[in-house]
């Protein structure tokens, strides 16, 4: 089972989910992604973080629009 805690920084999930930093910085101001913060103001992400990161990348790249990705997260979410 995938760990809840929030430790991996932005440029470590970039890499694991092989997308850039500013994609990421994106999708959490669209609402896709929901890191925490640290004392610091730094971002921190979970492995969760990364599966949906390297979920939603795959969407995008098979022709999904981000609308698209909201709107079956919201469903994913009340199912």
């Amino acid at each position: 089972m995938p760990s809840t805690d929030k430790i991996y920084p932005i440029r470590e999930i970039a890499w694991r989910a092989n997308v850039s930093c500013h994609q990421l910085r994106y999708w959490e101001k669209v609402g896709l992604l929901f890191p925490d913060y640290s004392d610091s103001g730094h971002r921190l992400y979970s492995e969760q973080d990364i599966a949906e990161a390297r979920r939603i990348a795959c969407l995008i790249r098979i022709g999904a629009s981000l609308v698209g990705i909201a709107r079956e997260k919201k469903l994913r979410a009340t199912a």
